[in-house]
């Protein structure tokens, strides 16, 4: 009998690796949003680098976040269109997406071969995203409508 794995035994091994380098970037954005002090610009200039680790072939993987005229950027350097573009929506309109990248000269076989567990990491961390701009608009409002009370008190 042999000790060698099966083809479907490694499969499986590898995408258990995949699934669990998922979670770590899940838990990676969560620290970063629980962070003390943390601002919305401080967590959408890490949110990139996580994702590039969670993908496969990080080193040839560009991630980036475009929100409104921003874009929080990270990896290897852009030389083709996204493989995954996820909208990031915000009280029900579309405000920029998340991208992922393969560099390289050739159209990249990576993107074909990208999973649906890879489609429903962006589409969590995009979900996620939308929601804590939603909170922090609202804090926002807040604040102002706060300040505008008080001034209009005094």
């Amino acid at each position: 009998m042999s000790s060698q794995p099966g083809e479907a035994e490694q499969k499986e091994t590898a995408r258990a690796f995949q699934l669990a380098r998922h979670l770590e970037c899940l838990y990676g954005i969560s620290h970063l949003v629980e962070a003390a002090g943390a601002s919305l610009e401080g967590i959408l200039s890490g949110i990139p680098i996580l994702l590039i680790e969670a993908f496969p072939e990080s080193g040839l993987t560009n991630a980036r976040i475009r929100l409104n005229s921003f874009e929080f950027e990270a990896g290897a350097a852009r030389t083709r269109p996204p493989c995954l573009n996820i909208p990031i929506t915000v009280t029900g309109e579309d405000r920029g997406a998340i991208e992922i990248t393969y560099t390289g000269d050739e159209p990249s076989p990576l993107c074909a071969s990208l999973q649906a567990d890879e489609r429903l990491l962006l589409e969590s961390v995009s979900e996620r995203l939308g929601r804590l701009i939603e909170r922090t608009e609202a804090e926002r409002a807040l604040r102002d409508m706060e300040q505008f009370v008080i001034t209009a008190s005094e």
